[in-house]
């Protein structure tokens, strides 16, 4: 039960991580994302993504791979060796992630702090709410 549990854990912030990347790519370009390009927090965005992305990718195919393998009410040494082992991995790709994401935000509270106004909404050329009925 507790390999089942550390695949879907693993398996579900996997998700998180990709959306996570996918939403930093979809943003484009833009004068705020610029200025974020230039902070010295931002320059290691990049490599602690792909690094959590890849801790995760290999916990939960390890963990899936021990659901199967390690059916033994006694467990194969070696095997739960390597899982703790991939464990450790996981977490500590996961404390980097958190903790960038907490710089990430501290730098764009400051941001905000330092302009003194509020962001202006792009103009768009239709309204985003349903028209109405």
């Amino acid at each position: 039960m507790l390999y089942a549990s550390l695949a879907a854990t693993s398996g579900a912030l996997l998700g998180f991580a990709i959306t996570g990347v996918t939403v930093l790519l979809a943003i484009g370009t833009g004068r705020r994302l610029e200025w974020l390009y230039e902070q010295e927090e931002f320059l290691y965005v990049r490599t602690i993504f792909l690094g959590a992305i890849r801790g995760l990718a290999v916990g939960t195919i390890w963990f899936s791979v021990l659901i199967v393998a390690d059916r033994q009410r006694a467990g194969k040494g070696v095997l739960e060796a390597i899982g703790t082992y991939v464990l450790i991995l996981v977490l500590l790709r996961l404390w980097t992630l958190v903790r960038l994401l907490g710089d990430l935000l501290v730098v764009s509270l400051r941001d905000r702090q330092d302009s003194g106004q509020a962001e202006v909404n792009p103009g768009f050329p239709e309204p985003l709410d349903d028209p109405p009925h």
